[in-house]
C-alpha cells in the first residue's frame, strides 16, 4: 500500500491534526468556553437517552473516552465540538429499511471566530487521500469476475465496517 508508512505512524503514535493556521491561546479558550456553555446541537439535546446509548456504545468500542466535564479545561490544547443526531436508514436482512439515529460530532461548527472550526482549519493536503466513492463499483466488478470464472460455485462476500476502523485510527 502506498500509504503504509502513514498508517504505520498513525497506529504507532496516533494521528495528528495538521492545521493551515492555529488559533491563538486566547481564541482557543474563548471558543472552548462558548462551545462548552452552548452544549450540543438541538437534535442531541432533544434525544438525550438515545445520545447516552450511542455514547456508551462508542465507549465500549474504544471510539470515545469519557472525561469529567470539570477536567476538560485542564487538558492541554483541548477543544470541544457539539454532538448531534443524524437520522438515517438501516437495511434489514429482508431488504427493508428502518430509521436509525447516528451520533455525529460537528467539526464544521464554530461560535467565536470566523474559520475557527476544525474543518475550516485542517490542512487536508498533508493527509493521504481516502476514496470510498468507488466502493460499489469495485464490489460489483469483484463479484462479476469470480462469477465469470466460476459460474456454478457459491461465492461468499463479507462486509467490514471500515468507517469504524477509520474512527479507531483517528482516535
Amino acid at each position: 500500500n502506498p500509504n503504509f508508512a502513514f498508517f504505520r505512524g498513525v497506529l504507532s503514535v496516533g494521528m495528528q491534526f495538521n492545521f493551515r493556521h492555529e488559533l491563538t491561546e486566547t481564541q482557543r479558550l474563548a471558543e472552548l468556553s462558548n462551545m462548552t456553555e452552548r452544549g450540543n446541537h438541538k437534535s442531541a439535546q432533544e434525544n438525550a437517552e438515545e445520545v447516552n446509548r450511542l455514547l456508551k456504545k462508542d465507549v465500549q468500542h474504544g471510539f470515545s473516552l469519557p472525561v469529567d466535564p470539570n477536567m476538560v479545561r485542564k487538558l492541554k490544547h483541548v477543544m470541544v465540538q457539539p454532538a448531534g443526531l443524524a437520522l438515517q436508514f438501516a437495511l434489514l436482512e429482508d431488504g427493508s429499511r428502518v430509521p436509525k439515529r447516528r451520533l455525529t460530532q460537528d467539526l464544521s461548527f464554530s461560535l467565536t471566530f470566523p474559520r475557527a472550526s476544525i474543518n475550516q482549519r485542517i490542512d487536508m493536503d498533508t493527509y493521504p487521500e481516502m476514496i470510498y466513492g468507488w466502493c460499489l463499483s469495485r464490489i460489483i466488478h469483484f463479484i462479476v469476475a469470480p462469477r465469470l470464472r466460476h459460474p456454478d460455485r457459491k461465492i461468499f462476500i463479507a462486509k467490514y465496517d471500515y468507517s469504524d476502523a477509520y474512527q479507531r485510527i483517528t482516535h
